[in-house]
Formats: structure tokens, sequence, C-alpha cells
């Protein structure tokens, strides 16, 4: 990725942001990317995160490829380099499922033990997936404990689980 030139202090970053008095968050008022980050083009066009940037030019670095800039806040549109850490994809992973964030997931633990339930009952994923405005394929997944593995749904010592044909 090229930074961009024309953003070269955070001062500019700032007179594009709307502060969120509350949180202390720089709401981002420029482009989007797909995923609902701030975004800048450089020259050549190519999109930079306005987080990343934000954080280069406070801390005076560019960060390496492969190296995460994680919203402390977990506000996509933040732009304060003070709520951005560095971190690999692991750590990032960490951190959604440390505050209950699972990607885009919009599901309770209430409602995978739930999904699991109706799928041992032999309800279809299309079936579970209409009821929870999922994706049916991310139903089975949950039913066969290929997604939320966290939960642990498939422990032997829980007595209110699925189990598969031979298991005692």
């Amino acid at each position: 990725m090229s930074a961009p030139i024309k953003i070269n202090t955070l001062e500019n970053i700032f007179e594009r942001c709307t502060p969120e008095p509350n949180s202390g968050c720089w709401l981002w008022l420029g482009t989007l990317s797909p995923r609902g980050y701030g975004q800048l083009t450089g020259d050549n066009r190519t999109a930079y995160p306005v987080h990343r940037r934000a954080y280069e030019l406070k801390h005076n670095c560019t960060i390496p490829k492969g190296i995460y800039a994680c919203h402390k806040c977990d506000v996509r549109l933040c732009a304060n380099p003070d709520h951005i850490f560095l971190g690999t994809q692991s750590d990032n992973i960490t951190d959604c499922a440390r505050k209950g964030r699972h990607g885009r997931q919009r599901l309770t633990k209430e409602q995978v033990y739930e999904i699991h339930r109706m799928g041992s009952e032999g309800y279809t994923g299309s079936e579970i997936a209409e009821k929870f405005h999922i994706n049916p394929a991310h139903a089975r997944k949950i039913i066969r404990g290929l997604m939320w593995k966290f939960l642990n749904i498939a422990d032997p010592a829980d007595e209110n689980i699925c189990r598969t044909r031979g298991a005692q």
C-alpha cells in the first residue's frame, strides 16, 4: 500500500473528522471502504485506511505489511490514533472474541445455543437461518460446531448437546 501524499499531518486528518465528545473518537467524514472504515486515496488512486495513516503520523513510523492497526474503541469510522493499537491478525481476532464480537456476527451466545438445539431437533439450516436472519450455510456451520467453537457446544460434559451416532 502506498501512503497518501496529501495527508501528511494529524491536523489534516482531524480537519476531516467530527470529534465525538463522549468516546473521544474522531469520526471520519470522508470516503469509506466497502467494510465501513475511513479511507484515503493516494496519488496512484490506491486506497489506504485513515486510522492506519493517523497512527503512522502520530508515531512517525510506517506500519509493516502484515501488521494490523486495530481499534480499541471498535468504531470503524474512528481515526483517533490514541484509539489504535498494532497487532497481528490473531491479536485482532482475540480482541474481537474478548469483547464479544465475532466478525460481522449479530448473534448472542444464547441464540447460538438455540441454533444448535434446533439443529439437534432436526430443523434444517434454511429454517434456522430464516428465524435468525442469517445465511443457511452459517447456521449449518454452527450446528456442526465449525463456528463459535469457543462456546464448546459439543462438550461431552454438557447434557443438552446433540450427540453424533455411536456416542454414548
